[in-house]
Protein backbone atom coordinates (compact mmCIF):
# COMPACT_ATOMS: atom_id res chain seq x y z
CA UNK A 1 0.00 0.00 0.00
CA UNK A 2 1.04 3.61 -0.51
CA UNK A 3 -0.98 5.40 2.19
CA UNK A 4 -3.74 5.04 4.76
CA UNK A 5 -6.14 7.14 6.79
CA UNK A 6 -8.14 6.41 9.94
CA UNK A 7 -11.74 7.49 10.44
CA UNK A 8 -13.01 7.25 14.00
CA UNK A 9 -16.63 8.26 14.64
CA UNK A 10 -19.15 7.56 17.38
CA UNK A 11 -20.67 4.78 15.27
CA UNK A 12 -17.79 3.24 13.31
CA UNK A 13 -14.05 2.73 12.89
CA UNK A 14 -12.72 2.74 9.31
CA UNK A 15 -9.40 2.64 7.50
CA UNK A 16 -8.93 3.74 3.87
CA UNK A 17 -5.89 2.16 2.21
CA UNK A 18 -4.41 3.53 -1.02
CA UNK A 19 -2.33 1.37 -3.33
CA UNK A 20 -0.46 1.32 -6.62
CA UNK A 21 -0.11 -1.29 -9.33
CA UNK A 22 2.46 -0.75 -12.05
CA UNK A 23 2.69 -2.50 -15.39
CA UNK A 24 4.68 -1.92 -18.55
CA UNK A 25 1.83 0.23 -19.90
CA UNK A 26 0.80 2.36 -16.93
CA UNK A 27 0.36 2.83 -13.20
CA UNK A 28 -3.03 2.45 -11.54
CA UNK A 29 -4.23 2.66 -7.99
CA UNK A 30 -7.23 2.06 -5.83
CA UNK A 31 -8.57 2.88 -2.38
CA UNK A 32 -10.06 0.06 -0.35
CA UNK A 33 -12.03 0.45 2.87
CA UNK A 34 -11.83 -1.67 6.00
CA UNK A 35 -14.37 -1.37 8.81
CA UNK A 36 -14.02 -2.70 12.35
CA UNK A 37 -16.74 -5.23 13.25
CA UNK A 38 -17.11 -5.11 17.03
CA UNK A 39 -19.26 -8.26 17.15
CA UNK A 40 -16.40 -10.27 15.57
CA UNK A 41 -13.61 -8.12 17.03
CA UNK A 42 -11.87 -7.92 13.64
CA UNK A 43 -11.33 -5.66 10.62
CA UNK A 44 -13.64 -6.48 7.70
CA UNK A 45 -12.69 -5.69 4.12
CA UNK A 46 -15.24 -3.57 2.24
CA UNK A 47 -15.42 -2.62 -1.43
CA UNK A 48 -12.96 -0.52 -3.37
CA UNK A 49 -14.25 3.03 -2.94
CA UNK A 50 -12.23 4.59 -5.79
CA UNK A 51 -9.85 3.75 -8.63
CA UNK A 52 -7.19 5.85 -10.34
CA UNK A 53 -6.14 5.11 -13.91
CA UNK A 54 -3.09 7.29 -14.59
CA UNK A 55 -1.32 7.39 -11.25
CA UNK A 56 -0.84 5.68 -7.95
CA UNK A 57 -2.72 6.91 -4.90
CA UNK A 58 -0.42 9.31 -3.06
CA UNK A 59 -2.59 10.21 -0.07
CA UNK A 60 -6.06 9.73 1.41
CA UNK A 61 -7.83 11.74 4.12
CA UNK A 62 -11.23 11.59 5.79
CA UNK A 63 -13.09 14.80 6.59
CA UNK A 64 -14.58 15.08 10.08
CA UNK A 65 -18.24 14.08 9.93
CA UNK A 66 -20.08 15.08 13.10
CA UNK A 67 -23.80 15.06 12.49
CA UNK A 68 -23.64 13.76 8.91
CA UNK A 69 -25.09 10.45 7.73
CA UNK A 70 -22.24 9.93 5.23
CA UNK A 71 -18.43 9.96 5.10
CA UNK A 72 -16.23 12.21 2.95
CA UNK A 73 -12.90 10.96 1.63
CA UNK A 74 -10.29 12.95 -0.34
CA UNK A 75 -7.98 10.97 -2.62
CA UNK A 76 -4.80 12.50 -4.03
CA UNK A 77 -3.29 10.98 -7.17
CA UNK A 78 -2.54 12.70 -10.48
CA UNK A 79 -6.09 14.03 -9.95
CA UNK A 80 -7.96 14.94 -6.79
CA UNK A 81 -11.16 13.03 -6.02
CA UNK A 82 -13.59 13.88 -3.24
CA UNK A 83 -16.12 11.16 -2.53
CA UNK A 84 -19.14 11.19 -0.25
CA UNK A 85 -20.33 7.69 0.64
CA UNK A 86 -22.13 5.61 3.21
CA UNK A 87 -22.03 1.91 4.01
CA UNK A 88 -25.44 0.24 3.75
CA UNK A 89 -26.83 -2.46 6.04
CA UNK A 90 -25.28 -5.17 3.80
CA UNK A 91 -21.78 -3.69 4.10
CA UNK A 92 -21.71 -2.29 0.57
CA UNK A 93 -20.41 1.18 -0.26
CA UNK A 94 -23.01 3.56 -1.69
CA UNK A 95 -21.62 6.69 -3.36
CA UNK A 96 -23.70 9.78 -2.71
CA UNK A 97 -21.43 12.27 -4.55
CA UNK A 98 -18.10 12.23 -6.42
CA UNK A 99 -16.08 15.28 -7.53
CA UNK A 100 -12.91 14.98 -9.58
CA UNK A 101 -10.40 17.71 -10.47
Amino acid sequence: FTCLAWNVTATSLMIAVGSAESSAKDTRGDVKLFEFDESKNEWVSRDVVAKTYNSQVHDVAFAPNPGRSFHTLAIASADLQIIDFRINEHGKIVHTRTDQN
